[in-house]
């Protein structure tokens, strides 16, 4: 019997395809959501990228590495531009036992040129 809480838990998404024409670049432009964050909780994302639908794995931060985080919505994806495919990974956590962040919906905005 586990008498503790869970202090923090991860979704990861399906893989995005931006479905680019042949001739054509994928630009991401926006990561945004919806939480509902409690005091003691908070939600932030990170995000993978790849030209194989296969390949998106390694989730980094705004910064490009997997030791930040984007934590506000509508944050950039432009560091992306250029890869077809795109996941996306949200973590939420909590510091107490009786309050749980929640995600209302998740969009990420991309456009071909």
């Amino acid at each position: 019997m586990s008498t503790g809480y869970a202090s923090s838990g991860e979704l990861v998404s399906s893989v995005k395809d931006a479905n680019a024409a042949l001739g054509t670049t994928a630009h991401w432009q926006a990561l945004s959501w919806t939480p509902t964050t409690p005091a003691g909780t908070a939600v932030k994302f990170q995000v993978a990228a790849s030209s194989s639908a296969s390949g998106p794995s390694t989730f980094v931060g705004p910064d490009g590495t997997s030791a930040t985080y984007f934590t506000s919505s509508g944050s950039s994806l432009s560091q992306f531009d250029g890869l077809r495919y795109l996941k996306y990974r949200a973590v939420l956590t909590t510091t107490d036992a009786a309050a749980t962040p929640t995600l209302a919906d998740v969009t990420v905005c991309f456009s071909n040129s």
